[in-house]
């Protein structure tokens, strides 16, 4: 399971000889904060450098020296740099840059990464998910960056209008909170957000109203019947008002908020099963009974979240989900307790694709 800069199992996986050494803990070998240093030293150590095939230890510390971490401790699957700051309760801002895009999933609490974001789409409306968007809106003012666009389902507009109203008042008149842009964005709808970005919420389950958001990704195809055609003939025909492009939508991230696993069987959600990268809520992972005789998972239901075993039960209808990072575990979870159980839990032949977010947990 990947924790840092890269997914070290997977990039391991294929050079170790001694497939013992695949179930080192190399999440915790790896600490996020020393990430460049400790991959250095693990690949000089002679101990693993004779469990790896020839090249695979050079391959690494080369590796290493490319790609020294930023600041943020964010973590890369594929092509999409995460920085998932979220601790269930307290706060949760999860942020996405790929390309020129840069995305943040609530606003919990507004770090660097999440200030580095003009579209923001929030899930709900509960404190932790909510509390930094005057923060956020303040401090991309104080950088002179353009104002951010704040998605979220309109019935939260009002009172987050409010709130940043109030903001403004004791910060002697911020035109940046007085004139935030606050758009309603419901189930149904799709916006273009960004260029060949586009936004579409899927409902959730919480306690209060929730949603998720799919993030689609648009391309465009020239249509088989032009390709024969010179740019200038298709030009004109573009001017003329013809369609000439097939345009494809690849689902490729989702973010699910707070919210019961129930939404992952609902036929509506189909595309939630097919993005390259799925960011969902576990907030329980242990196997407890109370005194009561009531399960974490049924303790986690009542509350309206998710719970591990769900998830890992349900793999199968996630086959085809590229990457799967779980955030929102409980504080009451130390990192060590949430990598080696989820590690525990999950069966081997999908760990590659199953990431963990405790950089919050680590960093506080």
């Amino acid at each position: 399971m990947g924790q840092s800069i890269v997914n070290i199992p997977f990039l391991l996986r294929g050079h170790l000889k001694d497939f013992k050494i695949k179930h080192l803990n190399l999440n915790l070998l790896f600490k996020q904060k020393h990430f460049h240093q400790n991959i250095r030293y693990f690949t000089r150590q002679s101990y693993l450098f004779g469990r790896l095939s020839n090249g695979a230890g050079a391959s690494l510390y080369d590796f290493a020296k490319r790609h020294k971490p930023r600041m943020t401790n964010s973590t890369i699957i594929g092509d999409i740099e995460i920085y998932p700051w979220s601790i269930s309760g307290i706060e949760t801002s999860i942020s996405i840059h790929k390309d020129n895009l840069n995305v943040a999933f609530d606003m919990g609490f507004s770090h660097r990464e999440a200030v580095r974001c003009p579209y923001v789409f929030i899930s709900h409306g509960h404190i932790d998910h909510i509390a930094a968007i005057p923060q956020h809106a303040a401090k991309r003012d104080l950088y002179s960056m353009k104002p951010a666009t704040y998605y979220m389902p309109g019935s939260l507009i009002d009172s987050v209008k409010k709130i940043c109203d109030s903001f403004s008042d004791m910060h002697e008149h911020l035109e940046s909170l007085t004139n935030i842009n606050l758009q309603p964005i419901e189930l149904g709808e799709s916006i273009q957000f960004a260029p060949n970005w586009t936004v579409e919420p899927f409902a959730t389950k919480h306690r209060v109203e929730s949603q998720g958001y799919i993030l689609y990704h648009q391309r465009k195809h020239l249509k088989e019947e032009y390709k024969k055609l010179s740019s200038q003939e298709i030009g004109k025909r573009v001017r003329a008002g013809e369609q000439v492009h097939n345009v494809v939508r690849t689902p490729e991230i989702a973010y699910t908020g707070d919210t019961m696993f129930d939404i992952f069987h609902n036929p509506d959600n189909g595309d939630l099963l097919k993005v390259k990268l799925l960011i969902t809520e576990c907030t329980y992972i242990d196997n407890e009974v109370d005194f009561k005789g009531k399960t974490s998972v049924e303790k986690a239901r009542e509350r309206g979240h998710t719970h591990l075993q769900e998830i890992v039960v349900n793999l199968d209808i996630l086959q085809d989900v590229q990457s799967i990072m779980l955030v929102h575990f409980s504080d009451k979870y130390s990192s060590r307790f949430i990598q080696e159980t989820v590690m525990q839990s999950v069966p081997a032949e999908m760990r590659h694709k199953v990431f963990v977010s405790t950089l919050a947990k680590e960093l506080l």
